[in-house]
């Protein structure tokens, strides 16, 4: 657990109290159905297949098996 807060409110290690977390989530959550109700943006190059970005760093995968360790926020190729 976290230690009592004002009201009683319980908070975590990172600071935030469970109705700030459960606040954040749903946030998150909302940006993510805004994002998939749009139409679906082009890949960056012509040979990739798949993307995923999560927190720091994305994957690409391509055509003939190749796959990408992106920084995230920089866009640089981190590996290959």
């Amino acid at each position: 657990g976290g230690e009592g807060g004002e009201g009683g409110e319980v908070f975590a290690a990172d600071g935030l109290s469970e109705r700030e977390r459960v606040y954040l989530s749903e946030l998150s959550l909302d940006e993510w159905r805004h994002a998939a109700a749009g139409r679906p943006k082009e890949l960056p190059l012509p040979s990739m297949t798949a993307v995923c970005l999560s927190g720091e760093c994305g994957v690409s995968t391509h055509a003939g098996g190749l796959v990408r360790l992106w920084g995230a926020t920089t866009g640089r190729r981190l590996a290959a």
